[in-house]
């Protein structure tokens, strides 16, 4: 899970520097930009091929994402960076469980939750 916080964190940096040359858009960063960026850069190449293959698509998923989906998962990935370790480890232990529930049950799951969200609305 933080693995993939980074990697969107990755994401948003290089769309905003999309339409320049490399060296170009490296030089406009601030000192602080180009040490984050290099400590990435560092990350990457420890990555498995799979892994990188993987970042890959999700950049390409994320550039076809509207403006209002890409805010949102920025703030999701901020929200998920202000976490204490502890909240982290305990949400990505309720994503597993969650992901390994039965389709069909992840949508009854998800129909009880909407109706008491309705219900609490009135």
């Amino acid at each position: 899970m933080i693995k993939k916080m980074w990697i969107i964190s990755l994401l948003i940096s290089l769309t905003a520097l999309a339409e320049e040359t490399p060296e170009e858009r490296f030089k406009k960063l601030s000192p602080e930009q180009q040490t984050i960026l290099l400590r990435r850069y560092e990350q990457w190449k420890k990555l498995s091929p799979e892994e990188q293959e993987n970042f890959r698509k999700n950049y390409k998923r994320f550039q076809k994402l509207t403006p209002e989906k890409r805010e949102r998962i920025r703030k999701r990935a901020k929200r998920f960076k202000n976490l204490t370790p502890d909240q982290r480890r305990k949400l990505k232990r309720r994503l597993k469980k969650w992901r390994n529930l039965p389709k069909a049950e992840r949508k009854k799951k998800i129909r009880r939750f909407k109706r008491r969200m309705r219900h609490k609305r009135k």
